[in-house]
C-alpha cells in the first residue's frame, strides 16, 4: 500500500511518517508512505493508493477530495 500524507511544506509530517513506518514494520506490513507539500500532490497522486491530508491544510479538502475522485484515490484528514 502507498500512502500519501500531505501537509503546509511536506517536512511538518515527518515524524508522522516516521511513525507509521515503523508501526508497519512491526505489522509486518509492505507500505509506502511519503509527506510532499500541498502543491506537489499532483506530482504524486499517481503512486498513492490512499491520500491522507495534514491538519494545517485541511482547507484543501475539497479541492483535493476531487483530484481523489479523478484519480481513484481515497482522500481524508488526518
Amino acid at each position: 500500500m502507498n500512502i500519501l500524507l500531505v501537509c503546509a511544506s511536506g517536512m511538518s509530517t515527518s515524524l508522522l511518517v516516521s511513525k507509521m513506518e515503523k508501526s508497519a514494520q512491526e505489522q509486518v506490513k509492505d507500505y509506502t508512505i511519503w509527506a510532499v507539500s500541498g502543491d506537489s500532490v499532483q506530482s504524486h497522486i499517481d503512486k498513492a493508493d490512499v491520500l491522507l491530508i495534514g491538519p494545517k491544510v485541511r482547507y484543501m479538502l475539497q479541492q483535493l477530495k476531487k483530484l481523489g475522485e479523478s484519480k481513484g484515490v481515497p482522500v481524508d484528514v488526518i
